[in-house]
């Protein structure tokens, strides 16, 4: 999901959709966020909150994280120079999760990761998440919760992600019932450019979708890696 901070709604969608980079867009039917947080294959979603506008898709915030180079968000930026852009992803069936808000082409806050292992963070933690620490408890310099000696014990990174939706829908996604209940529009389209079709030419396309098939196939393995390396300067501690 992503979400551009005090952005109307464009009168024409279609040409919108088509403008962020999507192709042979057509308007398929009303929806509702609760089917739109799990969008459909070569499907978009547009709906507007507190004067913010919602756009669920296929990758989009997953690709945001990974510093692809991604060309939808790179039209967002250019269509909303002055806005901040927050992209939200959790993908339970691998325990991933993550959240990147940027504004004016710089990154304000991102972190991500699998929901043992931190990955990536840049920037000072947000006051929502500030607020969340302290609701649970957690100590972000030792990564434990207040109490519980178990390294093992996690932070609720699901619930993390939810309280930072806060800084745009005053409450937490998980718990507000308004952006589960917002009516959205399903627009259908042909191509994406996050399915490798903006590559300029066959050989660089074939390359582009390799490469994303060995990080999606191997994720494991560099966190594995990771795992075992916190371990061994575990131990020689």
């Amino acid at each position: 999901m992503v979400v551009i901070q005090n952005a109307t709604q464009a009168q024409d969608e279609v040409r919108f959709i088509e403008d962020i980079g999507y192709s042979g867009v057509k308007l398929a039917e009303n929806s509702h966020f609760n089917a739109a947080c799990y969008p459909k294959t070569n499907s978009v979603y547009l709906g507007i909150l507190n004067g913010n506008l919602i756009i669920t898709a296929p990758d989009i915030a997953f690709e945001n994280l990974n510093d692809s180079g991604n060309p939808i968000l790179a039209a967002l930026e250019s269509k909303y120079p002055g806005n901040e852009i927050a992209s939200f992803h959790l993908q339970s069936s691998v325990n991933g999760y993550g959240f990147i808000i940027r504004k004016s082409g710089e990154t304000i806050r991102e972190r991500w990761g699998d929901f043992e292992i931190h990955m990536e963070e840049i920037g000072e933690p947000l006051k929502e998440e500030e607020e969340y620490y302290q609701k649970v408890k957690y100590d972000a310099d030792s990564g434990l919760i207040e109490g519980i000696d178990d390294e093992d014990e996690i932070l609720d990174f699901e619930e993390l992600v939810s309280e930072i939706g806060s800084r745009y829908f005053e409450k937490p996604m998980m718990e507000n019932d308004a952006l589960w209940d917002l009516e959205m529009k399903q627009y259908t389209y042909e191509s994406s450019p996050l399915d490798m079709s903006y590559y300029p030419n066959e050989d660089l396309k074939e390359e582009g979708k390799e490469e994303k098939s060995f990080i999606s196939r191997y994720w494991w393995v560099f966190v594995l890696a990771y795992v075992i390396v916190k371990v061994i300067v575990r131990s020689s501690r």
